[in-house]
């Protein structure tokens, strides 16, 4: 590809085809590409490709084509990321104390809104908390949502797991986390250090 993207034209007919069929090269492929011709069309799609990557999976060869700057930079997101999850966890939604107060009313039809408060809690750490920080293949907050509002949740009402989940969507748990990775990705893509 190199010896014939010498003029400017061929340049950016060859870049606008590998584009109109990014999803026939692998990320590494890509950003090596950008790298080398200083074209930044697919960079940041490229990159992102890579944020959910398992690193340890990444041949020696791969690491060569993304380059050292942006598999630090990539180790130390992804790390920003775990360590997000970890708060998000941590920072469990408001759960209904006895009375109701504390987040949204349990449903009129709640028959005992202690126990429904406590299971909220279990249900809590056993759906979303497992999701987000599973080792092997850590879940989005949006994926970690689904499977607390499918789960039976003890002695928790329906009518009160259901209010919970629609007031905690209102939430952006994975918005932080997709402006994290676009600012990374535009601070590489400008060739700028990023500091995450």
């Amino acid at each position: 590809l190199g010896r014939y993207l010498f003029s400017r034209p061929t340049k950016v007919h060859a870049l606008g085809l590998i584009k109109s069929r990014i999803w026939w090269f692998p990320a590494p492929t890509l950003i090596s590409i950008c790298h080398q011709y200083g074209a930044k069309i697919f960079f940041e799609q490229a990159f992102r490709w890579l944020v959910p990557a398992d690193l340890r999976q990444l041949s020696s060869a791969q690491v060569d084509m993304i380059g050292v700057g942006t598999y630090v930079t990539l180790a130390r997101l992804k790390g920003a990321i775990a360590q997000h999850r970890a708060i998000i966890l941590a920072a469990e939604e408001p759960q209904f104390d006895k009375y109701g107060a504390v987040g949204p009313r349990h449903c009129p039809v709640c028959w005992n809104n202690e126990a429904c408060a406590e299971d909220w809690h279990s249900a809590w750490w056993n759906s979303v908390g497992r999701a987000l920080l599973d080792g092997r293949t850590p879940q989005t907050w949006t994926a970690a949502l689904k499977v607390l509002a499918s789960m039976h949740c003890g002695r928790m009402h329906l009518g009160c797991r259901q209010k919970m989940v629609e007031h905690i969507q209102g939430h952006e748990g994975n918005g932080v986390l997709s402006e994290m990775i676009d600012k990374v990705s535009r601070c590489l893509c400008n060739g700028r250090h990023c500091g995450v």
